[in-house]
């Protein structure tokens, strides 16, 4: 691995609903105008080479489930307004001999956000369901490079701004038996409008993907007193 291909990511697992999206994406509008989203070509099978389709809101880019269902649910975030992406033919073994796959040659320059399972419930979705998972936000940047980690840094203080990874109980599912408390320092982070849904009903809970057997549900520093009463005492060693 050479040293330009050396890189640092750091990596935020969200619950947003689609109004907590909404609020961080006009906050990256005003933080970032120049950044843009999706690379998402215009075709991926044919003889003409695909070019990148753009958006300059994240909330433009096509919803992964809903209209674009069978393709990624990863979308990109690009700083360099002029960069535009390279793409190369490829072959399936059992290909026919008319067909032409692209793909693209060159990732996106770095630094860069991939957002995957950016997707979440609207105001709508939330009336008919009791749970919900996570997202995943990405930045990637050059390793060692002190000048782009201060913009990472950056980045994710204004992330800071729409969640927090505070004051969260922990249960098993489907039982809803507690488990145990976080009061700081999760790993996730709920943004404020999914806090304010789960709150509303004493069913709902946010679940991460891939942690199929539990939930979390926000708490009030009251709510994590009480419940930090009832975990066992600790065993003495």
């Amino acid at each position: 691995m050479t040293e330009q291909q050396k890189f640092t990511v750091k990596t935020r697992y969200v619950f947003f609903t689609m109004a907590d999206w909404r609020a961080f994406s006009d906050a990256l509008v005003g933080a970032y105008p120049q950044a843009r989203y999706n690379i998402r070509p215009t075709h991926k099978i044919g003889p003409e080479r695909p070019h990148a389709i753009w958006d300059r809101y994240l909330m433009d880019v096509p919803r992964p489930g809903k209209d674009r269902p069978s393709q990624s649910d990863d979308t990109i975030m690009v700083f360099d307004p002029d960069w535009q992406p390279e793409y190369q033919t490829f072959r399936f073994d059992n290909d026919p001999p008319d067909v032409t796959r692209w793909g693209r040659e060159k990732g996106a320059p770095m630094p860069f956000v991939k957002f995957r399972r950016y997707s979440a419930p609207t105001a709508d979705e939330l009336e008919m369901i009791t749970i919900f998972g996570s997202s995943e936000i990405n930045y990637f940047c050059p390793a060692d490079d002190k000048p782009a980690a201060a913009e990472m840094r950056r980045f994710f203080k204004l992330l800071g701004k729409f969640c927090t990874n505070r004051n969260q109980a922990y249960y098993h599912l489907p039982s809803l038996k507690f488990l145990r408390t976080e009061a700081k320092g999760s790993w996730y982070w709920l943004g404020h409008d999914a806090i304010r849904w789960v709150r509303e009903h004493p069913q709902r809970m946010l679940q991460y993907v891939g942690g199929y057997d539990w939930g979390i549900r926000p708490c009030t520093e009251e709510e994590m007193a009480a419940l930090a009463a009832q975990l066992p005492p600790a065993q003495e060693s």
